[in-house]
């Protein structure tokens, strides 16, 4: 992506051994407007063994990318790239993920709430790839008796009827974090989430007074989650994945970290981690029983 002049935008992408997912994201990012706009892109490929690096270097050579060793993992590789894009003079940074297709407009229209709402973090508007039309991860509500933040149903993106509304956290999918936010809260929190950073950033934000919002026109499209059920494991990976990986999304440490610092209060975290812990030995003992 040519830099052009204007409003000065570091894009921050950490990658890992998805070299045909990157480039996808980079073609895409490739055809992104840039009117009055300087934008540089920083790619964070941790320890990548399939040529990604030399995949970007050949046919994106504009892109600057950093070298990790393999144990960086989501969150330090994104302040990694933090840290390159304020170097840099950023004025805005947008951390996203590596399976993102964006609208050519995308970081203009977060750019134009960025002017009229200066203390804000903004999020696109995620939509699924398989099913494009399909909002996805948008405005998350906490409920401490289902457990903690629920996601809201599928809903089309032409119901979405307001051009921005306010949110109680914001998924990493796709951000824009005016460079001032860093400067007063710092980097995400690579230390207890190695991988999982959003999951504390955007809730610290908003306890520093930051708005969090998304715009509705501003679209990304996402590869949805896909998670291996615990209960269709052998015990010896269930237990893995819940008390030995600290990367994996169902680590009963994560998840009771993710409850204590993003939950509106700490009592409320403690709760929703148990009805958690609750509901997945529930759910334990309906597979054992239907397995009898």
């Amino acid at each position: 992506m040519p830099e052009s002049s204007g409003t000065t935008v570091g894009i921050v992408i950490p990658v890992h051994n998805r070299r045909e997912l990157t480039l996808q994201c980079l073609r895409s990012l490739s055809r992104v407007l840039l009117d009055n706009l300087a934008v540089r892109i920083f790619v964070i490929d941790d320890g990548s063994t399939d040529g990604t690096a030399s995949a970007i270097a050949e046919e994106y050579p504009d892109v600057v990318v950093i070298r990790g060793d393999g144990n960086l993992y989501y969150t330090a590789a994104t302040n990694l790239g933090i840290e390159a894009a304020i170097a840099a003079g950023s004025e805005f940074i947008v951390c996203m993920n590596d399976d993102s297709i964006v609208h050519e407009a995308f970081i203009e229209r977060l750019l134009n709430i960025a002017r009229t709402e200066p203390r804000a973090i903004l999020g696109g508007l995620l939509l699924r790839w398989d099913r494009p039309h399909e909002v996805y991860q948008c405005g998350p509500v906490w409920r401490t008796l289902k457990g903690g933040w629920v996601w809201p149903p599928a809903t089309p993106a032409w119901s979405v009827r307001r051009p921005v509304w306010p949110v109680e956290f914001l998924a990493g999918n796709c951000l824009l974090i005016p460079r001032q936010a860093i400067t007063e809260a710092g980097k995400m929190d690579d230390a207890r989430f190695p991988q999982y950073g959003d999951a504390e950033f955007s809730p610290r934000l908003k306890r520093l007074g930051w708005k969090l919002l998304i715009a509705s026109d501003a679209y990304v499209w996402v590869e949805p989650n896909r998670v291996s059920s615990l209960h269709k494991m052998g015990v010896r990976q269930a237990l893995r994945r819940l008390f030995r990986d600290p990367y994996s999304s169902q680590n009963l440490k994560h998840n009771f970290l993710k409850a204590w610092v993003s939950a509106p209060t700490r009592v409320e975290g403690v709760l929703a981690f148990c009805v958690l812990l609750a509901r997945m030995l529930v759910r334990g003992l309906q597979v054992c029983f239907a397995a009898e």
